[in-house]
């Protein structure tokens, strides 16, 4: 895909700036998190352990297959709409491609309910796959309307759609229970809320279906943004997947769990800050101001290394806070965790700067790597060290990972990038140091466990 000099275009509106919309991102994904922990306890009571596991691995199927196409058409809109002579006309060539790409998945996705079913006697996977497969679909949409509505300038609008969305998730949980509904009408509701998030940015901003929009070419970032979606869904979630399926015990993969639901939030603050970075690289190269905006990407990506290994400190006094003192073993998994979520940090935002470059190949072939890394070192560390090695293997692949993404973009030069990671590396050991003090007074003041 290349890019050419498109100065004589109108600018697009801006209804939200940067630092609102980060705000508007934090709070709505952070409603996400406490929204999500309550109706999950919700459901697991009401629907019992049968129903609530047939539920989990239909939501679980559909959020992995979803998450693997949405950021596609997401990220193109980062990088295409910003720059295009016709913004919504290029918006609605994406939501054409959307929608053909997301019921072809939702089709996928029910047969292969209909064959799980048949294979496992569960012949209610076929119903629940069939209704879960809307998020295939649904989650696309969501994901390029967010896309579109950033590119645009309205930062706003999809930290508050995040919001709705969590809320009315939660909302629509509630509603199955007191209705005394299963686990397909559970799987439907939240189906629902996705809709009512999409209902909120379609007042926002209107793409044309019908319309004929420009040619768009997707070599450059679809193929490779796949690849690697796809290669970090598989990441995300095959050391915990090894731990279960290599005999370690039920209580330490509990463990494990509560310890990857806290060290996502540094990829939940990637997802809110790299759109946005993405967005301001991709008109810096247009408008020729690239090279500072570059520069502001780096300083932002140290600053929040910075503070993600600061606050692994807080995890021992903290993990039994969360979840009860059976949990103390999980903050040492955690402080892996996490340092590995420091590397999705640098992953998301490295791999704003490749997009807006116009490639996503070097993000693809790294991610994938990672991945073929990870799994032959977690069939081999895990039988004989379990969780804790486990941890450290996701945080070496992963961090090492996003290291690579955001030190190897293009244009960026052999000094800078020796000068970036050594500023890098200072600031997590001061970091480090940090910790000590950290955890020294938070012990003193009794919050240890």
């Amino acid at each position: 895909m290349k890019f050419t000099s498109r100065a004589e275009n109108a600018p697009l509106p801006r209804r939200g700036g940067m630092a609102r919309g980060a705000l508007a991102g934090f709070v709505g994904e952070g409603t996400g998190l406490v929204c999500a922990v309550v109706a999950i306890a919700l459901l697991a009571r009401h629907l019992g352990p049968e129903a609530f596991g047939v539920f989990g691995l239909a939501a679980a199927a559909s959020a992995a297959f979803g998450w693997s196409l949405a950021p596609l058409l997401s990220r193109a809109a980062l990088v295409l709409v910003p720059v295009a002579k016709d913004p919504l006309g290029t918006a609605g060539t994406l939501l054409r491609a959307c929608l053909r790409w997301g019921f072809a998945g939702w089709f996928i996705f029910a047969l292969a309910g209909l064959l799980a079913g048949q294979i496992l006697e569960m012949p209610l996977l076929l119903t629940s796959f069939a209704v879960a497969g809307s998020e295939v679909l649904l989650l696309a949409l969501s994901r390029l309307y967010r896309g579109v509505l950033t590119a645009t300038g309205d930062y706003v609008a999809p930290g508050i759609g995040a919001g709705l969305f969590h809320a009315a998730r939660l909302g629509a949980v509630v509603a199955v229970i007191l209705a005394g509904g299963g686990a397909v009408a559970a799987l439907a509701a939240i189906a629902v809320a996705r809709l009512g998030e999409i209902a909120w940015y379609r007042t926002r901003i209107r793409l044309p279906l019908g319309r004929d929009g420009p040619m768009v070419d997707l070599a450059g970032i679809a193929g490779s943004s796949l690849v690697q979606s796809v290669s970090i869904q598989l990441f995300n979630r095959v050391d915990i997947l090894l731990l279960a399926a290599l005999g370690t015990a039920a209580g330490a993969v509990g463990w494990y769990a509560a310890a990857q639901h806290v060290a996502v939030i540094p990829a939940l603050v990637a997802g809110v800050v790299a759109p946005m970075a993405t967005v301001a690289l991709a008109r810096g190269k247009d408008g020729g101001d690239f090279d500072r905006l570059d520069r502001r990407t780096d300083q932002v990506a140290a600053s929040g290394l910075i503070l993600f290994v600061a606050a692994i400190g807080a995890a021992p006094p903290f993990v039994p806070v969360l979840f009860g003192p059976d949990f103390v073993p999980a903050a040492p998994l955690f402080a892996w965790l996490a340092l590995g979520g420091a590397g999705a940090w640098l992953n998301a935002l490295g791999s704003g700067r490749w997009a807006a470059a116009g490639s996503m190949r070097v993000p693809a072939a790294l991610s994938t790597l990672a991945l073929l890394v990870a799994v032959p070192a977690h069939l081999l560390a895990i039988p004989e060290y379990g969780p804790i090695a486990a941890a450290l293997v996701t945080s070496l692949a992963g961090g090492g990972a996003g290291l690579a993404i955001h030190l190897s973009a293009p244009g960026r030069s052999a000094g800078r990038a020796v000068l970036t990671a050594v500023a890098l590396g200072l600031g997590a050991l001061a970091a480090l140091v940090l910790n000590r003090g950290i955890a020294s007074t938070l012990a003193a003041l009794g919050w240890a466990a």
